[in-house]
Formats: C-alpha cells, sequence, structure tokens
C-alpha cells in the first residue's frame, strides 16, 4: 500500500470506529428520557439486537486498529509506513504528487514547513497511551468475548466491560484520527502538521439521529 491508500484505510478505520461508538453511546443517553425509554420498548427486540450489534462491531474495530500482527493493517502498520516513507512529505514528492496545485497558484508553497522524521515521531508519540489502552482492554475483549469464545460466563464479561469506559474508549479513538487526518492535511495540502486533538464533527448529528430513530 502507498501513503494515499493507508490515509484511505485508516481514515475509514477510525471514522467507522467513532460512527459505531456514537451511535451506541446515543442510544443509552436517550435512555435517560422516559418518553424515549417508552418508545423503544414498544419494539425492545430490535434495539437489544441494535446494541449488540454496535458492541460486537466496535469491538472488532478496536480490535483492528489494535493488532499488531504480520498480516494484519493496524494503527501501528500506518505509523511504521509513514516513518519509513518520510519521504513523501517533502516539497520534492509534494511538487510531483500535486503539480495541478502550483498551476493554479504558483505561491501555493511559499512559507510552507514540511515535517522532518522527528516532527513524524512527535505526531505519533501522541498515539503512545491510545495504543496501549486499546490493546489491553479493548482488544481483550475482541479476542475472548467476540472473536473467540474464551469468557463464555455472563460475569466474565461484566468484569471485562467493566474495566472501561465509552469516554476513554472516544478519547482513544480522537487520538488516532486526529492523527490520521492531521498528518493527511500536510501530506495532501502541505499544511502545517498539527498535534492537535480534534472533535469528531458528525458525533452531535449521529446521536441526534439515533434518537430521532428511537422516537420514530
Amino acid at each position: 500500500m502507498d501513503s494515499k491508500s493507508w490515509f484511505d484505510f485508516m481514515r475509514g478505520e477510525t471514522e467507522s470506529a467513532l460512527t459505531l461508538l456514537y451511535s451506541y453511546m446515543g442510544f443509552w443517553m436517550a435512555m435517560g428520557d422516559g418518553d424515549a425509554v417508552d418508545a423503544a420498548n414498544e419494539n425492545a427486540d430490535f434495539w437489544r439486537v441494535y446494541t449488540a450489534a454496535l458492541q460486537y462491531t466496535l469491538f472488532v474495530y478496536l480490535g483492528r486498529l489494535a493488532d499488531d500482527t504480520s498480516n494484519g493493517k493496524s494503527f501501528s502498520d500506518f505509523n511504521r509506513h509513514c516513518i519509513e516513507n518520510v519521504n513523501d512529505y517533502t516539497a520534492t514528492v509534494f511538487r510531483l504528487r500535486r503539480p495541478e496545485a502550483l498551476e493554479l497558484n504558483p505561491g501555493y508553497l511559499d512559507g510552507a514547513q514540511f515535517p522532518r522524521l522527528a516532527d513524524l515521531k512527535t505526531l505519533f508519540r501522541m498515539a503512545k497511551g491510545p495504543r496501549r489502552f486499546l490493546q489491553a482492554e479493548c482488544k481483550t475483549i475482541r479476542n475472548r468475548v467476540i472473536a473467540h469464545a474464551v469468557f463464555t460466563q455472563e460475569n466474565e464479561h461484566q468484569s471485562l466491560f467493566r474495566a472501561i469506559s465509552l469516554e476513554e474508549i472516544e478519547d482513544a479513538l480522537l487520538v488516532l484520527d486526529s492523527i490520521v487526518k492531521n498528518l493527511y492535511q500536510t501530506y495532501q495540502n502541505a499544511r502545517p502538521l498539527s498535534c492537535t486533538v480534534n472533535p469528531f464533527n458528525e458525533k452531535d448529528q449521529i446521536i441526534q439521529n439515533v434518537y430521532r430513530a428511537i422516537m420514530g
């Protein structure tokens, strides 16, 4: 996979995981509203399937992001590719990749700053904590509850899920998503490399849509 393919793939992974998370969160947030509870109870079996499917699929994605195997495509692999292909972020390669930008605006790169290897390492250092979290509790749930029936008793499931919170998952995913998108802006548009963590713009809309679906 080249750098463009990696960006497309990783953006799909992080955005899908966040969409699943906010859809799941949206349901349980709606359950704080009495009218929504009454509406959900009118079709309780559907909403049970809905939340279970979201939960299972979310942890599949979290496990994929956390995997570090030779035949997988995880965030670690994306990190490794970017570090090994740091030349993709130079002015010379940008001119070859985006000649139309310079044809339309010859001064497009005036004042542009291109990241060095040390800058990429600083950016990816932001992912150290989130990756450790995903590779521990979240990957354990994926491996022992969802992918393989290692833990089969309800009390075993509950003890695993109690070890994490949806907010912790959100925080971890937002870091990974921001790294991918911030670096893509540098790769595709020669923007200065940012180490900020950005919100997921679609969060509120996803949560509102779930509430509307419950209320019919």
